[in-house]
């Protein structure tokens, strides 16, 4: 059963915020160690991967779908590419 671009954007939004969230403070409160970090980020990347290749570039534009694709996105802390995404996907989306 395929989701809908609006059930799509809105998981991708949520696993972005949620990488933001983690590697801003979350690691540290989680009590992860090194070895747990990196399996978690892994597990988050893996989600924001599929998710990006089900919702696709030209959804998402060539610079952010590769960015989302890289892995960046799962170590980032600043909470930009949720404001990305939201701004490219929000509009079409009602989000």
């Amino acid at each position: 059963m395929t989701s809908s671009p609006r059930v799509l954007a809105g998981k991708l939004l949520r696993a972005l915020g949620s990488a933001a969230s983690y590697n801003d403070k979350g690691f540290v409160w989680s009590g992860h160690d090194e070895t747990r970090q990196v399996a978690f980020r892994s597990q988050l990347q893996a989600n924001i991967a599929a998710l990006t290749e089900q919702i696709g570039q030209d959804a998402l534009g060539p610079e952010l779908f590769n960015a989302l694709m890289s892995g960046i996105a799962a170590e980032d802390a600043s909470g930009k590419f949720v404001l990305l995404a939201r701004t490219r996907l929000g509009a079409e989306n009602g989000l």
